[in-house]
């Protein structure tokens, strides 16, 4: 796999209804290109301003994260996808998944919850426990910002590794990563690696709550 599967996508823009192209990608390698990396992790890489109006805005779309150094893949679809982008896109994953064989494979669906892959995995953490992490913080930060609809990791500039809560009016409150809960988490629920996981190939809340469910089955 190549960076040759960029690909110019035609987009209308939701202002003036001018029409211009925009560049995508169904695989992005993380070792062959720092600079497109960069703006995945940050998201501008789906971030677009019409030439005409200069309205901005952002488009979404399949692709496939690679990390070859780390082992890593990440699958991202987000849910606004068409039949016909998926469709398109499902036989590449396909082959992709079974050539990048041993790898940490994750799949997503929200622009936020891919970020935060990211900063999990390169910060040498694990993603099963930011999502128990989440659960049982849930309560306190319901306290703090009643209301909140999402909490993701993300990495501050000024205040490193912590977690954005977000509410339906998209208002967002910041809460720093408490790496001794953290690790006590760890501790308390991942104790035991013989302990069989369901599908991991989704590791979100919902994963989560039965995994929990699980583990207390086995204790």
């Amino acid at each position: 796999y190549s960076m040759s599967n960029k690909k110019d996508t035609e987009i209308v823009c939701p202002n003036c209804k001018h029409h211009f192209k925009f560049p995508s990608y169904s695989i992005i390698e993380a070792n062959k290109d720092p600079e497109l990396t960069q703006k995945v992790a940050n998201l501008s890489l789906f971030r677009f301003k019409c030439p005409n109006c200069g309205d901005e805005g952002e488009l979404m779309y399949p692709f496939i994260y690679t990390d070859d150094e780390n082992k890593i893949l990440l699958l991202f679809v987000p849910r606004t996808s068409n039949k016909t982008d998926t469709d398109d896109f499902d036989e590449l994953a396909s082959d992709c998944m079974a050539y990048k064989k041993g790898y940490l494979f994750r799949y997503v669906n929200d622009r936020n919850s891919f970020a935060e892959k990211l900063n999990v995995f390169y910060h040498n953490l694990d993603d099963r426990v930011i999502e128990v992490y989440k659960l049982v913080n849930h309560k306190h930060w319901n306290k703090i910002h009643p209301g909140f609809i999402n909490a993701y990791l993300m990495n501050d500039r000024k205040k490193g590794l912590c977690f954005c809560l977000f509410d339906n009016k998209e208002d967002i409150l910041i809460e720093p990563l408490d790496k001794d809960l953290y690790q006590n988490i760890k501790d308390t629920y991942f104790y035991d690696t013989n302990l069989r996981y369901r599908d991991l190939s989704v590791v979100d809340s919902q994963w989560a709550l039965e995994y929990l469910a699980e583990f207390k089955k086995v204790s």
